[in-house]
């Protein structure tokens, strides 16, 4: 039995807008934009509406555009967990424990298909 053994495609850069604090950041590393996102959220004022625009960008050109709440939480920070949820979600994929809400600022598309199946190629193919 043969076992495909790819190598998943990585992150060339991450943008990273705050929506209402007039704040950015370009990085190359899902661990640099959670070390962003950790201080944007330690700093934010208004907890419970405070979102980020997020906009990663993979060396052979494929993109994700999601949002990230700005919100404490017990949990550490991290985008690639959320974008996996989001991902999954849309694939349909598993059962999560708690209804995962498709979120409305998510945008991915891959071969003119639809967005669940570009959500399972995205899961495959690229380093998340």
């Amino acid at each position: 039995m043969a076992t495909d053994v790819t190598e998943k495609v990585d992150v060339s850069k991450i943008e990273l807008e705050a929506v209402d604090a007039r704040a950015n950041a370009r990085v190359t590393s899902m661990e640099a934009a959670n070390t962003v996102l950790e201080r944007w959220v330690a700093n934010e004022q208004d907890t419970d509406n405070a979102q980020c625009e997020v906009r990663v960008v993979f060396e052979d050109g494929f993109h994700i555009r999601s949002r990230y709440p700005l919100t404490r939480s017990e949990k550490r920070v991290s985008l690639a967990r959320h974008l996996r949820k989001q991902l999954n979600s849309m694939a349909g994929e598993g059962r999560p424990r708690k209804a995962c809400r498709r979120e409305p600022g998510l945008d991915i598309r891959l071969n003119d298909g639809s967005q669940d199946d570009a959500a399972r190629e995205a899961l495959e193919r690229y380093n998340i």
